[in-house]
């Protein structure tokens, strides 16, 4: 059953309902050209690539920040310590 048109009620059409109902199912988004499904998946697919490229650059970012982070935690504690020792 399509839209409340059973499969008996589609042999009474005739061709040119057949027509009409294929442009009403184009038209209304229930039936696309496989080219446009290609495209629109290619689309997908690029953009995924895409941020999955900006996730591995943020986390080779994050990596870099928390190697200098550790370093300026190593200074301050050295820092302290000479501080200390020389009261």
């Amino acid at each position: 059953m399509i839209d409340g048109v059973g499969l008996a009620g589609l042999a009474d059409v005739g061709p040119w309902g057949l027509v009409t109902l294929f442009v009403l199912l184009v038209l209304f988004g229930r039936l696309i050209p496989r080219w446009t499904h290609d495209q629109r998946m290619g689309d997908k697919d690029e953009r995924i690539r895409h941020l999955e490229s900006m996730v591995d650059k943020r986390d080779e970012q994050f990596e870099k920040l928390l190697t200098n982070g550790e370093l300026v935690i190593k200074l301050l504690e050295d820092l302290r310590s000479e501080a200390a020792r020389r009261r």
